[in-house]
Formats: C-alpha cells, structure tokens, sequence
C-alpha cells in the first residue's frame, strides 16, 4: 500500500551501539611438555593459512598462550579447549615446536600449532566476545531489546517512532508492549511519498512493503505508527477469535464422517494451516502447563527480531540448572560464547531451558522484562488463554497455556523461516568458544512421513505435551496434545484421521 504525501519528509536517524564483552578464562596446564617435542614436529605437516581461523584442540584441556616462540617465554594465558583464533603471519621452530603467531581477543603472541586446526566453516566470534585473561572481568551482555522510540499513542491514532530493527512482525510485538495495538505502520519512500504495513490483511494488500523490507527493517528507520487503542484484551479482543495471520486459504472439507480417534491426551486441537481452521478440539482452550512447549515463544520472539548471527557470551550455567531442577540443558557453562542461531538450536532441539534462558537475557535484558514480551507477543496474536512466566517451560504457578493458543502460535511461527528451519533439523553443531552437538529429541519428526515440526515437552505437573506439524500434498496440518501420556502415538492417529477425513477445495 502507497500512501502519497506533499511536503512530507523525515530525517533518517542514527542508533550506534558499543559492545565490549569480555569472557574470563580459567587456565588450565595442555600437556606441552619439551618430552613430547618430536611427536608435536611430527604431528606439524599443514601450514595453517594466514588470516583464516583456527580451532583450538587439545582433547579438553587447553594451550599455553605466549608472548614468544618458545617454552620460556612468558605465559599470557591458557586457550580452552575449542577456543577460536585468527592465524598471523609467523610461522617459526624452537624448542621441539613449531610455533604460530596467532590473534586472541586483543591479544596477540604464539601457540604450538599442532594443538591448533584450521576452520575453514567457523567465522571466528568478535574479539570482544571471545575470552580473554582471567584477571578482565566480564562485561555486562548488551541485550538486543527491540523498541520504538518516539511516540505510541496508547488511546489510538498516530505517532512517529524510530525502529530499533528486526523483521516487520516484531514491530507490532514491541508496539504491543508500549500499550499499543499495532494496526499500520508506514515509512518515507525517496519521492516524498509513503509505504505503508497494514497488519492482519493478505500479503497482496502488503506487497509494495514486503518487496522492500522482504527481511529486517532495518534500526534507525523513523516510522509512523497507527494505534487501535490498548492492548487491553478485554477492549481490543472481546468476544473475537481473532485469527494471526490472515487466512491465506479456503477451510478444509470434511468428506467420510469419519469419527475422531481415542487419544490419552487431556487436550487436543488439529488446526488447518491455510485457513487457521480447528478441524478437531477436546477441551482445546483448557489452560494447562505446557512444559517445553513455551521455548516455541521463546524462539519466535528471537527469530523475529533478527540477527541470528549476533554473539552473545552465556552467563547460565547449564550443569547447575540440571542438578537443582533436573533441567534438559544445551550444556552451557558460564563465559561460553555462541551465536544466537546456536542458542537457539541448543533451545529447541535438546530442549535446552539454559539456551532458553540465555536467548531470554540476552533479546529482553532480564527474565522479567522478557516474560513481558512473551506475553505481548501473545496479545497480538489474540491468544487469550495462556499467561507465561518464565522462557523455557519449568513449572511455575500461572504459567499455562491452552492447546489452541500453542497451535496457533505454531501456525504464526512456521511462516518465519528460521523457524522452520530450526524446528526441521535432526542435529546441529553449535560452534562458538566451543563445539556442542545437538540432537532433536523429538521422536514424532522422524518417526511420521511428512513431520517437519515442531516441539515436545514434559514436566510432572504438564505430563508429555506436543506440538507436531505434518504436510501432505503440500497442505500443513497442526496437532498440539497436552497431557498425553502416549503423545507421539495420539498424534499419529489425529494425523491419519486429519488426511483420511477431509479434502482441501
């Protein structure tokens, strides 16, 4: 949609911001002794390249980091194991060793390269975000919090805000969170006039926008906004089912009568994809504890926002969460440096409540101011019987959600693509200050021809929950089944019964 203005122009603006994240190492001795001097010259038969980088791997210990070429030159520290560096120009023999001069954070010296392997698939992380010596504290992790500042008329109308950057979708989640019921946005084109978002209507009506920003708007980009009034969801959503996004597709056509199967699950909902259709529902807005169910929440507010590629440096501890709540965890320790991608691969697919809670800190700044996001994202979308209260799922009074609202929430998330692929994957290998494979847990995606999808979850008090996704002859049908104690087997037979029973026009 093209709005044409006279005489309007807006001014560009500029948002800089500085991060210098500091790591702490904690040295550990690399078995680099002079006695192992003729095996490291003979394990030293590929020069590696100048300017690419390297791996450190020295079977879970670490190598001495030094100011020389040689065993007595002073020690600056101790490189961990996995650890990413930049190879200079420098390549020299002393000592029973073949040293390589070799960049590390700011630090630059040298290193027996026969611990060090070329990578030629890992871009190392910034120097900021690496670890340095023990003796720099670390710095605060700069959140990546999305906003608009400026204007946000929380009783309606127009404003004019300045948009920190991320994909279009989270524009209105942010909005959301000011008290603002997102319903158009626009921008300034070159030619004076305006291009405008109008939220909830089909990609046609959007296409001019879409063409344009087909990914990120980017920071810094001054946009007006139109205000429906609060977000309140007894003003804006009252006796509505609001379905987000738009329909995109005719509802399917049930054709054999064929009843509903017997399933274990305390609640169900099979949702159509295309037209956001229940096609079946037992107690489907019955609010119940969702377990892991809530990192796909979690993933959504991260994908939507951008820049996967941003490091981030994990304060969570991973093996302490797993001793004090019996946490599935990615494995993360305190002072490990991974990109957000990886977080969230290690968030969705072990089902990692330490990636969940590192994506949280880092995209909201806190736990709390998070959650509140969370929850925005669900006022948005019109999902009315779930209430978050943490990222990953572990159980919390009032922290519930209904089989309809995570089926729907699904059906908005799979039109993200890095949530398709996320959610798609069998394994991953998270690459950072260290290399952590990833296995997906869930069983139901290898197990049903046509599963792409999407997430399982226990605790005690939820029981097993899951949300599958499953196309057919290019139509997409959702299950989400909660307290089901043969989940995998209850959503085989929703499925069968789903394609066997109805035809899409």
């Amino acid at each position: 949609m093209i709005i044409r203005t006279v005489g309007l122009r807006v001014r560009l603006l500029t948002i800089a911001l500085v991060m210098a994240l500091l790591v702490p190492v904690q040295s550990v001795e690399a078995a680099s002794a002079p006695t192992q001097a003729a095996s490291a010259i003979s394990r030293s038969t590929t020069v590696l390249t100048v300017g690419s980088t390297a791996v450190v791997r020295a079977d879970g210990e670490c190598v001495r980091f030094r100011e020389g070429p040689s065993l007595a030159s002073r020690q600056l520290t101790c490189l961990r194991e996995g650890t990413l560096v930049t190879v200079l120009g420098g390549r020299i023999q002393a000592d029973g060793y073949w040293w390589q001069r070799i960049q590390w954070g700011a630090l630059s010296g040298w290193a027996a390269d026969n611990f060090l392997v070329e990578s030629k698939d890992a871009a190392a992380a910034p120097a900021s975000c690496l670890a340095t010596p023990a003796t720099i504290p670390p710095a605060v992790v700069t959140p990546r919090i999305p906003t608009l500042r400026g204007g946000l008329p929380q009783a309606g109308g127009f404003g004019m805000a300045v948009w920190s950057g991320g994909l279009t979708s989270a524009i209105a989640t942010a909005a959301e969170a000011g008290g603002c019921h997102l319903s158009a946005v626009w921008v300034s084109q070159d030619d004076g006039g305006l291009l405008g978002f109008v939220f909830g209507a089909p990609d046609i009506v959007n296409r001019a926008w879409l063409d344009r920003f087909p990914g990120d708007v980017p920071g810094g980009t001054p946009v007006i906004t139109a205000c429906g009034g609060p977000s309140s969801s007894a003003v804006i959503l009252s006796n509505l089912d609001v379905i987000v996004p738009a329909p995109w597709g005719i509802a399917p056509i049930s054709v054999r009568s064929m009843v509903p199967p017997a399933t274990s699950a305390r609640s169900v909902v099979v949702l159509d994809d295309a037209s956001g259709t229940v096609m079946y529902q037992k107690e489907g807005r019955t609010a119940l504890p969702p377990a892991s169910l809530t990192k796909i929440v979690t993933t959504v507010l991260a994908v939507e926002r951008g820049n996967l590629d941003d490091w981030v440096q994990v304060e969570v501890d991973g093996a302490h969460l797993q001793r004090t709540t019996d946490s599935t965890i990615m494995g993360l320790r305190p002072g490990d440096c991974f990109r957000v991608r990886d977080l969230l691969y290690g968030t969705m697919l072990p089902s990692g409540n330490d990636a969940a809670l590192a994506v949280g800190r880092y995209e909201g700044g806190s736990d709390a101011a998070f959650v509140a996001q969370m929850n925005s994202l669900l006022n948005r979308l019109g999902l009315r019987d779930s209430r978050f209260k943490n990222p990953h799922g572990l159980s919390e009074d009032g922290h519930v959600a209904s089989a309809y609202d995570l089926a729907m929430l699904t059906r908005y998330a799979m039109t993200l693509p890095d949530f398709v692929t996320i959610v798609g994957a069998k394994q991953w290998q998270a690459q950072g200050s260290r290399t952590i494979p990833l296995r997906n847990v869930n069983a139901f995606l290898s197990s049903y021809p046509g599963a792409d999808g999407v997430k399982t979850g226990f605790t005690e008090e939820a029981g097993r929950t899951l949300v599958a996704s499953v196309t057919r002859n290019g139509r997409r049908v959702y299950v989400a089944v909660m307290n089901a104690p043969e989940r995998e087997r209850d959503a085989q037979v929703l499925f069968d019964w789903a394609f066997a029973n109805f035809i899409w026009p």
